[in-house]
């Protein structure tokens, strides 16, 4: 299905709902809409003004576009709910500091992460409902890691496969967050280029040597040498 071509939009961002085909989470112009695939049916706009998001199921954590009032920007990074009649905001950035975000599931636990500069924080809990009479967004999640400076401000922000880890990313600086046990690994990889292997273990194609280690940096190891991989390894 060529979505482009099928909905007359171009979208920036798609995403699968609930891990299947049949639902697909889109960005298109800066608004967020849901796709059912089947029936070849675009919805309404669920969210205005999102600049990016990150899915996990059906549950979504969004960042807005920049909004200037009295001279200061401001961008709001919430939770969705899908077939909610809203977002909510879990917190305000006041500045032009680059926010990367991103959303996991852990055994039971939504984990709700985001980066602003080089600042990291991670709640985890249960994604909380919209409501018209807001009351307090982190009811019902509990900090793993609070303002955590990394050493540099990060370029990417991903999810690892089984969802356990995400890692932050900038050229060949690594940290990687354990979701289980809240700790931060902090690495630099020999090239910048790195991809999972499975739920646990990184690997990376260097100069046509495949070298694998584990998450945290430890057990490094070169699988095939002697240049017998082609590179093409996608960045993380």
């Amino acid at each position: 299905l060529n979505l482009t071509r099928t909905f007359g939009f171009d979208f920036d961002q798609v995403e699968l709902v609930n891990g299947t085909t049949n639902q697909l989470f889109v960005l298109e112009n800066h608004q967020l809409r849901r796709i059912d695939v089947a029936s070849r049916q675009i919805s309404g706009v669920l969210l205005n003004q999102i600049e990016t998001f990150s899915s996990q199921g059906s549950n979504l954590l969004y960042l807005t576009t920049p909004k200037t009032t009295e001279d200061q920007t401001t961008r709001i990074i919430g939770t969705y709910r899908d077939g909610e009649r809203g977002g909510t905001t879990l917190t305000t950035v006041t500045d032009d500091t680059n926010v990367l975000i991103a959303l996991s599931r852990y055994y039971d636990n939504d984990y709700l992460a985001y980066i602003i500069g080089d600042q990291l924080t991670v709640y985890y809990g249960s994604l909380p409902s919209y409501s018209e009479q807001p009351s307090d967004p982190l009811a019902n999640l509990e900090p793993l890691v609070e303002s955590a400076q990394l050493t540099e401000a990060p370029a990417a922000f991903l999810v690892s496969p089984g969802g356990e880890y995400l890692v932050a990313q900038r050229d060949q600086a690594v940290t990687v967050i354990d979701l289980y046990m809240g700790d931060l690994y902090a690495y630099d990889l020999p090239e910048a280029t790195l991809a999972w292997l499975d739920d646990s273990l990184l690997y990376s194609i260097d100069n046509g040597d495949f070298n694998v280690w584990d998450f945290d940096g430890t057990n490094r190891r070169q699988l095939v040498t002697d240049h017998a991989v082609e590179p093409g390894v996608a960045n993380l």
